[in-house]
């Protein structure tokens, strides 16, 4: 990884009252949601630093969101705040009214220092805008409990973010809107929504998770398994996983996406209602449906808050371990109709294999783990010593090559 692509500044902004602070402690500190009612108003910025895989940093910026502490951002600390930034996570509520000035604000002045940072740079290279997250709060309220309510508000919020991004965007020549630059998530502290938008942030900051993927889908093939999913160690948020994105929704057709501006259930009726209860979430993550090998291995049938819920276990027991002065090291587990092995597999992450052929014992799922290891721990690194067939093809790859491919194509084997 480029050592340049390893420091990543992250803007947290939205008014006071939004939910930044609970949000970054119930992702990072591993507060309990119904905790964060103690957390007192965030003053000016607050700093924090957060290492992931491959020694990507991510420098936390927690901007304070009172009135007094806006207008000094926008104005004397423009450059400080908004400079070198990689992304921006707006947090924000459905009624929106009284933030939406500053949103467009905070917008103009990334893209104005985006814009200018590469003048200085490259005057004659396109302007790559900074990614914007908007993390709509307090989605678990909207619509009064009903599905189609729910999605409805979502998409009005989600178009109109887009389109003001990308009016901002088209004044300093940035085509930027849905799937370029900008994305938005309907999110609460009270559910796996929250969980999933942070993986979606930390899974693009990632220069080569697309490369990473293509490795986890084939060691989830050999291995038998119906999925192999990559945590970070410490805040087990997940980075990668097999097959599908990670926003995936099991209720779509293999490889259907949500699309644009798609309306579910106008008719009102009962069974359509009924349909737009388990695609809301797919449209509010603007997510794809999983992949062949995913369905025809019963993927469909896996608890959705699975990923939440297995990090919730394994904090609470590494909290356990810790008050009994033990270290937690791995988990391995067979059940009646799967097997699980979770083991590190760099320094930075855990990895998880779950199969469901009776064959397959947790034992040969962490032996797999651990031949796995050194070729995952150069993937993450700055160089690629053995590379193995997926890294020679695969455009993220980084590989020394030496001689020609047909001299070295024998020690190419994978692992």
């Amino acid at each position: 990884m480029p050592q340049d692509n390893k420091k990543k500044k992250v803007l947290l902004m939205g008014k006071s009252g939004s939910g930044k602070t609970s949000m970054r402690s119930v992702i990072f500190s591993n507060m309990i949601a119904k905790d964060t009612s103690r957390l007192g108003a965030t003053m000016d910025v607050e700093h924090s630093h957060v290492v992931f895989m491959g020694g990507l940093k991510l420098n936390l910026w927690d901007c304070g969101g009172q009135e007094n502490f806006l207008a000094h951002f926008i104005s004397t600390q423009k450059s400080e705040i908004f400079k070198n930034v990689a992304v921006l996570i707006y947090r924000t509520e459905t009624e929106w009214e009284r933030d939406v000035k500053y949103f467009e604000e905070c917008i103009e002045a990334l893209y104005s220092l985006a814009q200018e940072e590469q003048t200085e740079t490259d005057p004659s290279a396109p302007v790559v805008p900074p990614k914007v997250w908007v993390l709509v709060n307090k989605m678990d309220i909207v619509g009064d409990g009903v599905a189609s309510k729910k999605i409805k508000v979502f998409e009005e919020k989600r178009d109109e973010i887009e389109r003001r991004c990308g009016a901002v965007g088209k004044r300093f020549g940035m085509d930027v809107g849905r799937g370029r630059g900008v994305r938005c998530f309907g999110t609460s502290i009270w559910d796996e929504s929250l969980y999933k938008a942070w993986s979606s942030v930390i899974h693009n900051l990632i220069p080569n998770a697309a490369l990473i993927n293509s490795h986890l889908t084939h060691l989830r093939n050999i291995s038998s398994c119906l999925e192999a999913v990559l945590f970070e160690r410490q805040t087990f948020l997940v980075l990668a996983k097999s097959g599908s994105g990670l926003d995936a929704d099991p209720d779509l057709d293999p490889g259907a996406s949500t699309g644009t501006n798609k309306t579910l259930g106008n008719t009102g009726a009962a069974e359509d209602e009924e349909k737009n209860k388990v695609k809301a979430k797919a449209v509010m993550m603007d997510v794809e449906g999983l992949d062949e090998v995913e369905v025809a291995n019963g993927a469909r049938g896996l608890e959705r808050k699975r990923f939440e819920k297995i990090s919730e276990v394994v904090k609470g027991f590494r909290r356990t371990c810790q008050r009994n002065s033990q270290p937690f090291i791995n988990l391995e587990a067979r059940f009646d109709n799967a097997s699980i092995g979770l083991d590190v597999l760099t320094s930075n992450t855990y990895l998880m294999l779950v199969s469901s052929e009776p064959w397959v014992e947790p034992s040969l799922l962490m032996f797999n783990i651990e031949q796995a290891r050194q070729h995952f721990e150069e993937l993450t690194g700055e160089q690629v010593e053995n590379p193995c067939l997926i890294c020679k093809s695969h455009p993220e790859s980084k590989y020394r090559v030496e001689d020609s491919i047909a001299e070295k194509r024998e020690e190419w084997g994978h692992g």
